[in-house]
């Protein structure tokens, strides 16, 4: 009773303040993304689906948004190049969905023969449109309000809160009882994480790769010993709880992403990189049992032998633990999308294709999609869906680069936050997610949206209240004249 009081307080206080400011409010709807998954968050109120808090919030802000920015004279200015790609995922995912809804007798059969409720025509627009595009609008409204520095500064402590208070719910969920066990671990984290937060393990631990090294890169802005320290001791946060999901491929992003980080800029990173990964061995020995699972004998999935299958490579690696049954499905994803290259099959691509059928046969386990966003991306929109969607991500990459490396250390914490975001979740797509925007990924069009704003518009250049290091040299002389067509200063 006592959480339901505070969540209303909540909602009042900032759709109230929304109409007085409305980025306050955007700040609280973002907020509110760490725990609006969580099984104790309501999902509808008065019998009506889709009414819920964050919903309304978001509301309130799209309305308050769209009658302030005319006050403010707000004018769309994003580059015209980010416009066309941006309308082009709209419609790559607008058009996957008409074709998976317009063959849903298809879904049908196959959610018939697993035994499983079919989701209806209305539920797949919802789902996979509707409540897919809606966590990409918060950074878009990013990129229209951050006008100065203050917002900027306070969007991406707000972006990071998220990341923190989603990491502190997994410690507290998990505990430390089970760390001594890679299977132990893993299995509470399958069936405890997705019930309690409302996210998949895989997803928090792409999540956590990535809110681990935006926090490490917040301890360059300040000269506070204090605020350095608290931007590490959130850094050992996010680590611990990317290692209590026991995902492999989160594991493997952070490795990735500070290997990145430290060959780019922070050269430093490369030689205490390997302390931290003992200590994250150390700290929880199950993560390296996990992390090796599959390449010893004692690690080799029984599964795969029940079914008479072969997976043993000629050096001993178990191909099907080491990629958790992947090697068994993605052979049927490549022949479909092989025969669908250029167009793709739609939404839903695996079992429309007949893919998942197969598999099914086969291991006698549904596989929906084929746990990879390249794959899946491939077989549900071909390569005419894939090129602008990739294409996005690499002009997003190639600018964070840009402003990581720039001089200014406020303009460079920006760029390393939205690299250390996006990069996880390109590293993870190897192994699970999806180029549908969901919840998880909230704070990551965030992050792209900050980095648009800096990167290629100008904004006021108020001073903060703590001076960044080497904030001698003035800002416009600082202010790298590729990454922004003009600055303005007060």
């Amino acid at each position: 009773m006592i959480r339901y009081s505070l969540l209303a307080m909540f909602l009042c206080f900032f759709c109230a303040i929304a109409w007085k400011d409305w980025y306050k409010g955007l700040l609280g709807l973002i907020f509110l993304t760490a725990f609006t998954e969580r099984a104790d968050m309501p999902t509808q109120m008065f019998s009506i689906p889709g009414l819920n808090p964050w919903n309304i919030l978001f509301l309130v802000v799209l309305i308050a948004w769209s009658i302030s920015r005319k006050k403010e004279g707000l004018k769309w200015d994003m580059p015209a190049k980010i416009n066309i790609l941006l309308v082009l995922y709209l419609v790559v995912i607008s058009v996957s969905v008409i074709r998976g809804v317009s063959d849903i007798k298809v879904l049908h059969a196959y959610f018939e023969l697993i035994g499983a409720r079919s989701p209806q025509a209305f539920d797949i627009i919802m789902d996979q449109f509707v409540n897919s595009i809606k966590w990409v609008v918060p950074g878009l409204l990013v990129y229209d309000g951050c006008r100065n520095q203050d917002r900027i500064k306070i969007t991406l402590i707000v972006g990071g809160a998220v990341y923190f208070f989603i990491a502190l719910q997994i410690i507290s969920r998990m505990g430390f009882a089970s760390i001594l066990d890679a299977g132990a671990l893993q299995k509470k984290a399958v069936r405890v994480l997705a019930k309690t937060i409302g996210y998949h393990r895989v997803d928090l631990a792409t999540m956590m790769s990535g809110a681990a090294w935006v926090f490490f890169s917040w301890r360059f802005l300040f000269n506070r010993k204090s605020m350095k320290m608290v931007s590490l001791v959130c850094f050992g946060v996010a680590t611990l709880a990317l290692l209590l999901t026991a995902g492999r491929a989160g594991y493997g992003a952070w490795v990735i992403i500070a290997v990145f980080l430290g060959f780019i800029r922070w050269r430093k990173l490369l030689l205490i990189l390997p302390i931290f990964v003992m200590l994250g061995i150390l700290v929880v020995p199950a993560a390296r049992d996990r992390i090796f699972e599959g390449f010893t004998d004692e690690s080799h999935e029984k599964s795969a032998e029940t079914l008479g299958l072969e997976t043993v490579d000629d050096s001993g690696r178990d191909l099907y633990a080491i990629t958790s049954g992947r090697v068994i499905i993605w052979p049927y994803v490549f022949e479909q999308i092989g025969e669908h290259l250029f167009f793709g099959v739609g939404e839903f691509g695996m079992i429309r294709s007949g893919a998942s059928e197969q598999v099914f046969l086969l291991l006698g386990a549904p596989w929906n999609h084929p746990h990879n966003a390249y794959l899946r991306l491939l077989l549900d929109s071909g390569l005419f869906g894939t090129i602008p969607i990739l294409g996005f991500f690499t002009i997003v990459v190639m600018l964070s680069f840009r402003l990581f490396t720039n001089k200014d250390p406020f303009l460079s914490v920006i760029g390393a936050s939205c690299l250390a975001a996006v990069l996880a979740q390109l590293i993870g797509s190897i192994g699970a997610q999806s180029f549908n925007p969901r919840p998880g990924v909230l704070v990551m069009w965030v992050f792209i949206g900050l980095a648009f704003r800096v990167g290629y518009r100008p904004f006021d250049s108020k001073e903060v209240a703590e001076k960044p290091v080497s904030s001698n040299t003035h800002w416009k002389d600082q202010f790298d004249s590729k990454l922004a067509l003009s600055f303005r200063d007060k």
